[in-house]
């Protein structure tokens, strides 16, 4: 499974006006299905307002062959995923490619699977300075990591995706 945070979004039509929408994420899955995701807290879903703008989105998205769904905080509070997409979310938008992310993509091509452990020994980096570096890739899509079954840590492992 494969997340992309601030995916390339789409237009929809709400009371007679074109609007944009940009989901949260896009998940593709080893199969080949792909998905779009908006993450919201509980308290921001109840009103008749978003219910019609998401019933609009969803409908653009089906038709683009990658259905939208609405994820609460309430519903994966528990599971690390949520852990995960709030830290790619906020390394979403970065433009570039610093130093430490060639220096990174290097060790990780050469290298195929590694820990991010693994990745601070070898590039001498702080864990957070690696970790945030890391996720800024993964943001991009440049690294992969599996993010549905633990917290990405220094344990985390990440690859150079296809």
């Amino acid at each position: 499974m494969y997340f992309e945070a601030q995916p390339e979004g789409f237009y929809y039509q709400f009371e007679g006006k074109k609007l944009p929408y940009t989901p949260d994420f896009r998940v593709s899955y080893e199969d080949g299905r792909e998905a779009f995701l908006e993450i919201k807290p509980a308290s921001k879903i109840d009103g008749d307002e978003f219910r019609r703008k998401f019933v609009g989105k969803m409908e653009v998205a089906k038709s683009l062959g990658c259905p939208l769904t609405l994820v609460t905080d309430n519903q994966i509070r528990v599971n690390p995923v949520l852990y995960n997409l709030k830290l790619l979310h906020r390394y979403t938008g970065i433009v570039g490619v610093n130093a430490i992310q060639m220096q990174l993509l290097k060790v990780v091509r050469a290298s195929g699977l590694v820990s991010i452990n693994d990745l601070s020994q070898r590039i001498h980096v702080s864990s957070g300075e690696l970790k945030a570096n890391a996720l800024a890739l993964i943001s991009r899509g440049q690294l992969q990591a599996e993010l549905n079954k633990e917290k990405f840590g220094m344990h985390s492992v990440v690859w150079v995706g296809a």
